[in-house]
């Protein structure tokens, strides 16, 4: 290794050790890496694809807002769907539910189960007595935008 590769490599070792010693306590890091998720961690705004796609028809992208007032989905901009959505009582589960029952045909909860890989929800039907949300969200896909 040449000296200015050598000084270079100590220069930012140097700089990792020192933002370490600085920084917040190993502690601290494994304690909040350890907690459970809670559902306000999967606030943010997502791209819907339905089970059996394997993307977004181009033009008729559905995009779904997640916050503390529930779930909405808009395609092309327009509302056609809102459904409250929480992390069950049983980790590794979502509820999804029809609060104000403004959809008639999904008045019954569905229970599924997810994995979260950081950039995309999959899930998979527990229980859902709405045979027309587990026949697109059985398999279906949440991609973070944000």
């Amino acid at each position: 290794m040449s000296a200015p590769s050598l000084k270079r490599t100590v220069s930012v070792l140097a700089a990792a050790l020192l933002f370490a010693a600085c920084g917040p306590k190993s502690a601290d890091v494994s304690s909040e890496a350890s907690r459970p998720p809670t559902t306000e961690d999967f606030y943010g705004k997502y791209e819907v694809i339905f089970a059996g796609s394997d993307a977004a028809t181009p033009g008729n992208e559905m995009i779904a807002t997640w916050n503390e007032f529930g779930v909405q989905v808009e395609q092309m901009g327009n509302p056609v769907l809102q459904f409250q959505m929480a992390l069950g009582r049983v980790p590794g589960v979502m509820e999804i539910w029809n609060e104000d029952g403004s959809d008639p045909l999904c008045l019954a909860e569905g229970v599924y189960d997810y994995v979260d890989d950081g950039t995309t929800i999959t899930f998979s039907v527990v229980s859902d007595g709405c045979e027309e949300r587990r026949q697109s969200a059985d398999g279906g896909r949440l991609v973070r935008l944000d």
